[in-house]
Order: C-alpha cells, then structure tokens, then sequence
C-alpha cells in the first residue's frame, strides 16, 4: 500500500498534469480530493482485494480527503515561479 506521504506528494503533480491538460484552475482542489481518493482507493484494493466493508469505505474516505487536503496546502506553499527579465 502507498504511504499518505507518497500520495500527498503524487497529488500535486497529477493536478498540475490536468491543469496543463486544459482543467482550469479554479477545479485543482476538487481534482486535488478526487485524486487523492483515487489514489488511496487503488493502493488499498492492490493490497488487500478482500470484501469492501462499510468501515473500509469510510476510512478510505476520511484518509483521501486528508491527503487531497493536505496535498492542496502542499501545493499553495511552494513558491510560484516568476519569469525573470534578463
């Protein structure tokens, strides 16, 4: 299974892939969420196929939602790099 700090890192270049990609800006931390549910929806499944039990669904949940959170503030505290005039 993928650590949360794997996919928190993953999220805010899959989100920036998507934005390239022409999704505007103004839905990166909802694709940030989604992606991050994905992501942790996946790396469970690979782990461990067994039967998806209401608990399971709901800890999948609650930990995709903090690591697309967690990934958006993340990304909002790298600098933005300006074009320099030389």
């Amino acid at each position: 299974m993928l650590d949360d700090t794997v996919i928190i890192a993953l999220v805010p270049g899959c989100v920036e892939v998507a934005k390239r990609s022409g999704l505007p800006g103004r839905f990166a931390p909802i694709a940030a969420i989604l992606t991050a549910l994905a992501l942790v929806a996946l790396s469970q499944l690979a782990a461990d196929p067994g039967p998806m039990t209401l608990a399971l669904m709901a800890r999948l949940c609650l930990t995709g939602l903090i690591d697309g959170l967690a990934a958006i503030g993340l990304y909002r505290l790298v600098p933005k790099q300006t074009a320099s005039a030389t």
